[in-house]
């Protein structure tokens, strides 16, 4: 079973991991062009715990920009949207949606895509129509996705990332609602 919920402060555990020992979920799928992640424990702690302060208390009936993803009781990661593309103007200032699993156990299961979907019934429910996606030609995981909600390609740019000395395309795809 998969929810979406706000943070707990156990979370911050699990973001420390994920951004100080276990990076392979940036360094393989969100953005490896950024390179390597170097956080330090105790910098990554202190950033937790200010960003969980930031929303612990938040209204119930105010908009959420991100969520925790939980899969059978167990924290595997987030969704979030913004709308700063990285490679696509964005006029209409339609709100992108992103995901990152970095519990390589919880991968391959599902549990993506039914939190993803979630989170856009979440957002229509807000009063959003139009979503966009942005990922690399490579992330395969990330493409099956995309393709089972319905998204479809609105921008490509060939060859304008670079992953392990090797150009891929950057891709931006849409949902109209």
């Amino acid at each position: 079973m998969v929810i979406l919920r706000d943070m707990r402060e156990s979370d911050v555990d699990d973001y420390v991991r994920w951004f100080t020992s276990e990076t392979e979920w940036s360094e393989k799928w969100d953005a490896p062009w950024e390179g390597k992640i170097e956080g330090d424990p105790i910098k990554e702690r202190r950033s937790w715990m200010e960003y969980f302060s930031s929303v612990k208390s938040l209204n119930d009936d105010m908009e959420r920009w991100k969520f925790e993803i939980e899969a059978n009781g167990r924290h595997i990661g987030w969704v979030s949207s913004y709308y700063d593309l990285d490679y696509s103007d964005n006029p209409d200032h339609i709100i992108a949606v992103g995901i990152d699993i970095p519990d390589i156990d919880a991968r391959g299961k599902g549990f993506g895509t039914k939190a993803l979907s979630l989170f856009l019934e979440y957002l229509k429910g807000k009063g959003h129509m139009s979503f966009f996606i942005q990922t690399w030609s490579k992330n395969v995981p990330m493409l099956k996705v995309i393709k089972k909600l319905g998204f479809k390609e609105s921008v490509r740019k060939r060859g304008f990332l670079s992953v392990g000395g090797k150009k891929c395309d950057a891709i931006t795809f849409l949902l109209r609602g």
